[in-house]
């Protein structure tokens, strides 16, 4: 026969066993798994406030990098749409002077120069015997002096008392 809790029962009579005690306490063992499962909440908590911290940062960091690029890209694009702005300056000021000169050209023609010139200043074109000729060879202002020769004088005449007191003539 086996020897195990039914010991009490020998042939067809029972006796009272002696039971074992294998009973805990339960109060130390409730506190044990209590505490095991408080851990493991604690553990899952902590985990899953690390992982929303963590998913929060990726996604604030992403958030920067987008606000940058963002911010990047409508730089370039308010620098491209002034230099369409200025390349359009450009050309209306290449078209205004190209007219300018049109114009220029159209004015400084000869022909042009008569026609305003008799029509509008009543000028006349002048004939051979109309024109006089002079000869610039030779001297004809002998008796005008130059300036610089009047300021030489005037100087002179100042500084040249001094100059006769002392003796220092040139």
């Amino acid at each position: 026969m086996r020897k195990g809790e039914y010991d009490y029962i020998k042939g067809s009579t029972a006796t009272k066993p002696a039971r074992r005690s294998n009973v805990q306490n339960p109060n130390r063992e409730y506190k044990e798994t209590h505490k095991v499962k408080q851990d493991r909440k604690a553990k899952l908590k902590t985990k899953k406030k690390n992982d929303r911290r963590y998913v929060l940062s990726v996604a604030g960091i992403i958030l920067c990098f987008g606000c940058a690029t963002i911010l990047g890209d409508s730089k370039v694009y308010n620098m491209q749409k002034q230099v369409r702005q200025l390349n359009t300056e450009i050309n209306q000021m290449q078209e205004e002077n190209e007219a300018l000169k049109v114009k220029i050209l159209k004015f400084s023609s000869l022909s042009n120069i008569q026609e305003s010139a008799e029509a509008k200043l009543a000028m006349v074109m002048p004939q051979k015997e109309d024109t006089i000729k002079v000869n610039f060879s030779e001297n004809y202002f002998k008796n005008v002096k130059d300036k610089t020769e009047n300021e030489e004088n005037h100087k002179e005449s100042k500084g040249g008392i001094i100059s006769k007191l002392f003796g220092f003539t040139k």
